[in-house]
């Protein structure tokens, strides 16, 4: 947060200096600060440091409607990563971009089993590396959805954080390729 604000203030105190020193400087090391923005919560800071920062990729952290649903091709082009913590219907039209060519990673929070199955039945997921499902239900839909995603084969890594499996369906989770990461379980 400190390195964000160092950067806007650098940009409205002086924003000539800030072309000639601190720009090419950031596009020298983009890999240095990809960690900064991996969390990017509102649609005005995300247009801020994408016209700063050019060579960067961001973490978009939807946090409402509005934000989500009105990016611009451009800027959803250099999302990275992915949390849903907003409104369902924006995270959907959201993810039916196909602008979302260098999403890896994609985290879902609180959604309803027929919103999650929607979601993952998207081909703009291709490229997904990784998944994490917060607080959700694990039923035979899901399950589905996520043994025929579009990403399954680049999927490295699906997270489940205070998930509930419907009858059957962690056995069928525990005997797919899905579990191959898994590193430990709870209760």
């Amino acid at each position: 947060e400190r390195f964000l604000a160092l950067i806007r203030a650098a940009h409205q105190h002086d924003p000539a200096l800030y072309e000639e020193v601190w720009l090419p400087y950031l596009r020298g090391f983009p890999h240095h600060f990809q960690g900064a923005f991996a969390h990017l919560s509102s649609r005005a800071e995300l247009e801020l440091f994408a016209r700063l920062l050019p060579s960067c990729q961001f973490g978009y952290h939807a946090t409402d409607d509005a934000s989500v649903s009105q990016l611009a091709p451009e800027l959803v082009e250099r999302i990275h990563t992915y949390t849903h913590h907003g409104h369902v219907k924006a995270s959907l039209r959201f993810l039916r971009s196909p602008h979302l060519v260098n999403l890896v990673e994609l985290t879902l929070h609180g959604m309803k089993t027929g919103q999650l199955t929607r979601l993952l039945e998207r081909d703009s997921l291709a490229n997904l590396q990784k998944v994490t499902i917060q607080r959700a239900l694990i039923d035979e839909s899901v399950m589905h959805a996520l043994l025929n995603a579009s990403f399954e084969p680049s999927l490295r890594a699906i997270d489940f954080v205070a998930v509930y499996f419907a009858p059957e369906q962690f056995e069928r989770f525990m005997d797919s390729a899905l579990a191959i990461n898994l590193k430990a379980l709870g209760p």
